[in-house]
């Protein structure tokens, strides 16, 4: 029985590719990669916009930290009497460190990582992007 089926698969024509068809899976892959391209593009816009939101929030957090922990108050007092300070310097610094608004530089500088993140997301694919829509050799854009 078997070797009716092996005789009747080896009598049987090949089947031919469609006329064009690899043009066309070539044609749907690279429109792919280029949507694929594109939504990367539109994430990485969308993250600099919301960072951009993050450095108006993050900034009066830490405004509002400054102020109400006292950090202006020895900061001025830095240049305003800088002999006590340079006579006091230890304890100067212990107390600036102490009124550092850690929350509000914190919030600025995570805000500042997920920007610079983003524009390096954006500068590659951008690049792809760029070097995607050159001519190549199939006959497609």
């Amino acid at each position: 029985m078997p070797q009716n089926y092996q005789q009747l698969f080896k009598s049987l024509p090949l089947p031919e590719p469609a006329d064009g068809l690899a043009d066309k899976i070539i044609s749907a892959i690279s429109e792919q990669a280029l949507l694929k391209l594109r939504f990367r593009l539109f994430f990485g816009l969308t993250a600099i916009l919301a960072c951009g939101v993050g450095f108006w929030w993050s900034g009066g957090l830490l405004q509002n930290s400054l102020v109400q922990s006292g950090f202006w108050e020895f900061f001025k007092l830095f240049f305003s009497d800088a002999s006590s300070v340079v006579y006091y310097w230890q304890s100067f610094l212990l107390a600036l460190l102490e009124s550092l608004p850690v929350l509000g530089l914190a919030a600025i500088l995570a805000v500042t990582l997920v920007f610079i993140m983003s524009l390096k997301f954006i500068n590659i694919n951008w690049l792809s992007y760029k070097a995607f829509n050159r001519p190549n050799n199939y006959g497609t854009n």
